[in-house]
């Protein structure tokens, strides 16, 4: 499919006719400055065989399908070529499925991880929720494990049905009997075979983990961001004499807090402002008073590193069983967990592109990993952790 680019002289819209559509009339002619500005064309690069001829003011970000493309114009909304070679700013809601996020092919293109399909459109400047499901691993006592790994998923409010939808599907293509399928995901359980999970063969285990990781990968950049920080407790406490193992949890909190309004922030910045919201899973009263405390203060004096301006209300709690998104950020934090504790960096090497990345077209840190951080002094599990988010 070739497509010739011909403006529509009107403000704030253009049309485009494909090589096979019928021309359409005009009523007058166009005003000499916007024909002139129309008039400069530049070739773009192949997508799936069709050669794009673009005005300047646009360029292509990905191929949505055979006939659809999205182009992004810096200071106007994206426009999508529908069949037929028609351009529109506005689609019906139906049919915004499957068309490319403006921010998501950009940052698809410069990442080391193959280019995925678009699959969302979002008009620049209104506004979007990021819910951000919080999990952990390990413990927060002075002794017991070595580590305290907080895990979370930010998941677009846009896509919890879908997921919800693919996490029972999953659940019910390893489990036919209702009776004996478990409530939820428990990643530590899948892997050693305990409850449920036992009547489950090694084999179907590690399927089920492929699986499972095969649909987080699936989402897009903006869709679902993944985000971790990892305490060394005896470098901490040694730092802290005197504090408690709730202290050190709502230090953790903080860090992973600030990073994800550092991913809401840069969502501002690219034209797509975000909000917020918090949701973990309840463990104890005293320990769930002490975040709600937190973010609250956070609202008020910010973190110990940056102001929080993209986050809303407090904390809010709900049992894993309930919520697919505390199972995302489960195997988010069971995934650094096997990393920094075993060695065993299988399951972070296959979400590595869904943690937060600065985009490769940044003029300041390109390519950092703000979705991880490791807060201590052993050497080994620093160089377990830099050499998969490296």
């Amino acid at each position: 499919m070739s497509l010739q680019y011909a403006p529509v002289h009107t403000p704030g819209a253009a049309r485009f006719a494909g090589a096979n559509a019928p021309a359409r009339p005009r009523s007058s002619s166009p005003p000499p400055r916007r024909q002139a500005r129309g008039a400069c064309f530049r070739e773009a690069p192949q997508r799936n065989g069709d050669a794009v001829r673009l005005d300047r003011r646009y360029r292509v970000l990905a191929v949505a399908s055979p006939t659809n493309l999205v182009l992004h114009a810096p200071s106007c909304a994206p426009l999508v070529i529908l069949p037929g070679g028609c351009f529109s700013r506005r689609l019906p809601r139906r049919q915004r499925t499957g068309i490319l996020h403006p921010r998501l092919g950009e940052r698809s293109y410069d990442r080391s991880s193959p280019a995925r399909a678009p699959s969302r459109f979002s008009l620049p400047g209104a506004d979007e929720v990021n819910l951000l499901y919080v999990d952990e691993s390990g413990d927060t006592g002075k002794t017991g494990t070595d580590h305290l790994v907080l895990g979370a998923a930010a998941l677009f409010e846009g896509k919890w049905r879908y997921l919800r939808v693919a996490l029972a599907k999953l659940l019910k293509k390893y489990f036919p009997d209702e009776a004996r399928r478990p409530p939820e995901i428990h990643c530590s359980h899948l892997r050693s075979g305990k409850g449920p999970f036992a009547a489950l063969s090694i084999s179907e285990r590690f399927g089920f983990f492929a699986e499972l990781c095969a649909l987080l990968n699936d989402f897009r950049d903006s869709e679902i961001t993944l985000f971790a920080v990892v305490y060394h407790k005896q470098a901490w406490f040694a730092r802290n004499p005197g504090a408690t193992g709730d202290a050190l949890y709502s230090a953790a909190f903080a860090d992973l807090v600030s990073r994800f309004d550092l991913f809401l922030k840069r969502r501002y910045r690219e034209g797509f402002p975000s909000k917020g919201l918090i949701i973990a899973d309840p463990r104890n009263s005293t320990l769930s008073r002490a975040l709600r405390k937190c973010v609250l203060q956070f609202h008020d004096t910010g973190t110990p590193w940056a102001t929080m301006e993209n986050v809303i209300e407090s904390v809010l709690f709900l049992e894993s069983h309930e919520s697919p998104g505390l199972q995302l950020a489960d195997l988010c934090s069971y995934a650094v967990w096997r990393t920094i504790a075993a060695g065993d960096d299988a399951l972070a090497r296959k979400l590595k592109y869904c943690f937060d990345r600065e985009p490769m077209t940044s003029t300041g840190a390109a390519g950092k990993w703000h979705g991880m951080k490791y807060v201590g002094s052993d050497p080994i599990v620093r160089e377990r952790v830099t050499t998969v988010w490296t």
